[in-house]
């Protein structure tokens, strides 16, 4: 049981005072494997704009490095491969902003690992798995001081919301440009959809109607394939001294830090990476769960994201909804809609999307 005082997770001895632009990363000379994890500059790297994601997956090492500067080491990962989650289980101690802006990294996402952040994680997969289910959460041990449960919310806040405001923004772009996607979802929703068959203003999609929208989740996946929240995921740090594919040393202490954009679209892993196709995912088994490396926008093992399933079937409701009780179209001013990203630790849109919605005729819906 915590005390009430405010917890912080990391040693008060460890020093913070290396920075991402000023590693250097130990290397050993690749052997010629197929498959390694490959990687660019670290400067472009943790430029998460597409171009700098683009430049560390294309460079040819197989990972990244920085200007000796420092004894630290950095990795940079940018192909789908299966590393030991044991060994890249904690966070790095020297990112100062974190420390400061999480009141000493009491969060989940960046607390290290140990039992802090094991009671943390339990306690809100709890409290998110009751609010799912619309059931009280209860009386839990874990006791949290005032900064702890504010650095707990931020994690809520962060994630929660602003991931959620990019796939929908970026799923509904997607299908304002391709209209063949746009009816297929939308015939999909329409005749799933409560209330449909009696009464075409009524439909209402919920939660019951979900688990037969096969297309549904296809274009989220898709859309969160091409447009990943989170282009760079959150830096991990080697537990120890360890190699990577059989080829590559990782010193302990290193950070690493995986390109899930570069995975995403890697022409290794995906057929045509750069198109939106939601059918790539009809009839596949490939998930965002963690269980497949080629698509991991939510993370994978010990540190991925405790919160995807209350988010993602957020997604789905709004989704369904939009499409279901409206028709979309782009304003006539705007004939073309700006596909960039701007630059950030997110992949926002550079512009905002504006689309005209009228309300839906379900005649044809109802006739089926």
């Amino acid at each position: 049981m915590l005390p009430t005082s405010s917890f912080s997770p990391w040693p008060s001895s460890r020093p913070c005072c290396c920075r991402c632009s000023t590693l250097s990363v130990a290397r050993k000379k690749p052997v010629a494997v197929s498959r390694r994890p490959r990687g660019g500059s670290l400067s472009s790297a943790t430029s998460t704009s597409s171009a700098g994601c683009r430049t560390a997956r294309c460079a040819p090492s197989p990972c990244s490095t920085g200007p000796s500067c420092s004894s630290a080491s950095a990795v940079v990962v940018s192909s789908a491969c299966a590393a030991q989650d044991h060994v890249f289980a904690t966070r790095p101690s020297s990112l100062t902003i974190p420390r400061t802006l999480l009141y000493g990294c009491t969060d989940i996402a960046f607390a290290p690992h140990g039992a802090y952040w094991r009671g943390a994680r339990k306690m809100a997969v709890h409290v998110l798995l009751s609010l799912q289910k619309e059931e009280s959460a209860g009386p839990t041990e874990w006791r949290l001081s005032r900064d702890n449960v504010k650095a707990l919310l931020e994690d809520l806040f962060g994630a929660g919301t602003e991931a959620t405001i990019i796939v929908l923004e970026w799923a509904m772009a997607e299908l304002l440009r391709d209209k063949g996607a746009m009816q297929r979802l939308q015939h999909e929703v329409r005749r799933a959809g409560t209330g449909a068959a009696d009464n075409e203003s009524s439909l209402q999609i919920t939660e019951q109607d979900l688990p037969g929208m096969e297309y549904l989740r296809a274009v989220i996946k898709e859309t969160m394939r091409l447009h990943t929240p989170g282009p760079l995921l959150l830096p991990r740090e080697a537990m120890r001294a360890t190699r990577i594919q059989g080829h590559h040393d990782v010193p302990a202490g290193a950070m690493v830090i995986v390109n899930a954009w570069a995975i995403a679209r890697d022409p290794e892993a995906w057929e045509a990476p750069e198109e939106f196709r939601p059918e790539r995912f009809v009839g596949s088994a490939v998930d965002f769960r963690g269980h497949h490396f080629q698509l991991i926008p939510f993370g994978a093992g010990r540190r991925m994201c405790p919160g995807l399933n209350l988010s993602m079937s957020v997604v789905e409701l709004a989704l369904a909804n939009l499409v279901g009780r409206f028709e979309w179209a782009l304003p006539e001013a705007e004939p073309e809609l700006d596909m960039e990203e701007a630059p950030g630790c997110t992949s926002r849109r550079s512009a905002p999307l504006r689309a005209i919605a009228t309300r839906s005729c379900l005649a044809e819906a109802n006739s089926m």
